[in-house]
């Protein structure tokens, strides 16, 4: 479906953080919708809550899951 966001997941099982290079798709923007690494009540981001993210790079910590989403621009 076209209304649908795609989806990007990193899972970073070592005991090192890794930096990530964010997939590029014409006319859309990466926004972070999970992250593991932060605070129980802080690691899922709602819809109105994400934010583009500023560069085309994410640090993913150690022993963590994050899920990015995409919106159109």
């Amino acid at each position: 479906d076209n209304n649908e966001p795609d989806l990007h997941i990193v899972m970073n099982m070592s005991d090192e953080n890794v930096t990530v290079e964010m997939p590029i798709i014409k006319g859309k923007q990466w926004c972070l919708a999970v992250d593991t690494s932060l605070a129980p009540s802080q690691e899922i981001f709602s819809h109105q809550q994400q934010k583009p993210l500023n560069k085309p790079r994410y640090v993913v910590n150690e022993k963590t899951v994050v899920v990015f989403e995409n919106v159109i621009v």
